[in-house]
């Protein structure tokens, strides 16, 4: 997955120059933090797979958290937050700025990210990793994640669903609720398998399985991210072919104006 965010950023890049700095300096971050994840993973299973592979040496059998643990541990809560928090805004403009509604998620994303930087804090006081999975942080971390992305999910389609404003606006919402759904359907999938899979009783087998759906749920993070920020050339396009027709897209905070031209809020 880590090709198909590169494309997906060139993509972006290529696609919407216009775009406020701010949203491109958060892609750009997000991508430094991806190929970090990438950089750690790498070591991760070059040391478990390659380099350790039946072997009963004492650096193979330690359970002490590397550099590249830590490092990939830290990249895939800063791409969590920066993700969700891209989501939460858009609960925020998609809901009418519904109070109850951007608040409630939020408060569920701050949990998660509380028990993840407490996860975080006793992987590096402990330097071991048998310590944290076997702490309820990362298990109440994940489920927290697994919440959020279900509530914005919900949220983005009852919103779209109840938005009909105009007749030919119809089509590019639902175009838009299915991005979101789908999208958001991945991530909640991932999410609880990765609940399940640190709520298991064995501390080793938490270690184990959570390796598999813990990464895939990073790169879906950022990829979803990227695909909805994208989705916009395709909308933009049908809607140019539509004569030009201005249609204000307040999902992703923007506006078609009759030239062409897009901006992005």
């Amino acid at each position: 997955m880590f090709g198909i965010s590169i494309a997906q950023v060139i993509l972006y890049f290529r696609s919407f120059p216009n775009d406020r700095r701010p949203m491109k300096l958060r892609i750009g971050m997000m991508f430094f933090w991806d190929c970090a994840h990438t950089a750690s993973l790498l070591g991760i299973f070059w040391h478990l797979l390659l380099s350790c592979r039946r072997s009963t040496s004492p650096d193979c059998l330690e359970t002490s958290a590397s550099w590249e643990t830590i490092l990939g541990f830290i990249a895939s809560l800063v791409i969590a937050h920066s993700a969700q928090s891209f989501y939460v805004y858009r609960v925020w403009i998609i809901s009418g700025r519904n109070y109850i509604v951007t608040g409630v998620v939020c408060l569920v994303a701050v949990v998660q990210i509380m028990f993840g930087l407490l996860s975080a804090k006793t992987a590096v006081k402990s330097r071991d990793l048998q310590v944290m999975y076997s702490s309820p942080y990362p298990a109440l971390s994940a489920g927290a994640s697994s919440l959020c992305d279900i509530l914005i999910t919900i949220s983005i389609a009852y919103f779209l669903r109840s938005r009909s404003e105009l007749r030919r606006q119809e089509n590019h919402i639902r175009q838009l609720k299915v991005i979101f759904v789908e999208i958001g359907l991945m991530s909640c999938i991932i999410s609880t398998l990765v609940a399940v899979t640190l709520s298991l009783p064995d501390v080793e087998a938490r270690q184990n399985w959570a390796l598999a759906p813990g990464p895939l749920l990073t790169k879906t993070y950022f990829n979803s991210m990227l695909a909805v920020l994208n989705a916009r050339k395709v909308i933009r396009q049908r809607q140019v072919e539509g004569r030009g027709q201005m249609y204000e897209l307040r999902t992703l905070g923007s506006s078609i104006y009759r030239t062409g031209r897009f901006e992005d809020s």
